[in-house]
C-alpha cells in the first residue's frame, strides 16, 4: 500500500513541473533474437503479441521533452524438436523521450525515445509445466530500450487530445555476461490520450 501511495505522491510532484500528463496503451508484436553456444539449429522462435502502457509528462519548459514511467510484455512462442513453448515476460521502467513537431499544429511528431526497464515477472510455460525466467540472467538485469516513432493527433482540444502511435524498439540486456544472448524486436501500435 505504501508504493502506491508513493507513486502517487510523485506523479502529483511531477505533474506540478510539468505542462500535460498522457496516457498511451497498446499492442507490442515482439520478435526475440535468441543466441547461445549450446543452442541447436532447430529452435524456431516466433514473434507474438504482448501489449504496453506509458504514463507520460511533458516539460513545462519544453514540450518537445516527455518522461515518465512505462510498463512491457516481451512475448515469444518457440519450437524445439517437437517441444512447444511460449515465453510470457513484463517489464517495467522509466523512459525519456523528444519529440520533433512536423507540422505547426504540432499534430503530428517525430518521436525519438530511451526506456531503461526491468523484469518484474516472466514464466516459460510448456505442456501445464511453468518456470520462472526471473531466475534466467538473460531475462533478468537491467535493459536499454532505444525507441523510434510517430505519432498523429486525430483530436486536439484544449480538454482532450486522441492520437494514434506507431513505435518501434530493441530492447538488450546491459549486464548479462552470459553466454546466452537475448534482445527484443518490437513494433508498437496504440492510442494515446493527453489530459
Amino acid at each position: 500500500m505504501r508504493l502506491i501511495y508513493s507513486l502517487i505522491l510523485i506523479i502529483l510532484v511531477a505533474k506540478a513541473y510539468s505542462q500535460d500528463t498522457y496516457f498511451e496503451a497498446g499492442l507490442n508484436l515482439s520478435s526475440y533474437d535468441f543466441k547461445s553456444p549450446q543452442l541447436s539449429d532447430n529452435l524456431k522462435l516466433s514473434p507474438s503479441n504482448g501489449i504496453f502502457f506509458r504514463f507520460g509528462l511533458s516539460d513545462y519548459y519544453s514540450p518537445s521533452i516527455n518522461y515518465g514511467l512505462s510498463f512491457q510484455q516481451f512475448n515469444a512462442s518457440g519450437e524445439q524438436s517437437n517441444y512447444y513453448f511460449d515465453w510470457k515476460t513484463n517489464y517495467i521502467g522509466g523512459f525519456f523521450q523528444y519529440n520533433v513537431f512536423l507540422n505547426r499544429r504540432e499534430s503530428f511528431y517525430i518521436n525519438s525515445s530511451l526506456e531503461i526497464l526491468t523484469l518484474l515477472s516472466g514464466k516459460q510455460m510448456s505442456y501445464g509445466e511453468v518456470y520462472k525466467l526471473s531466475e534466467e540472467d538473460e531475462f533478468s538485469g537491467v535493459w536499454l530500450n532505444p525507441r523510434l516513432g510517430l505519432t498523429y493527433n486525430l483530436i486536439d482540444s484544449r480538454s482532450l487530445t486522441l492520437g494514434v502511435i506507431f513505435n518501434f524498439s530493441y530492447s538488450m540486456n546491459l549486464i548479462n555476461d552470459t553466454d546466452q544472448k537475448l534482445s527484443f524486436l518490437t513494433n508498437q501500435l496504440g492510442i494515446r490520450f493527453m489530459l
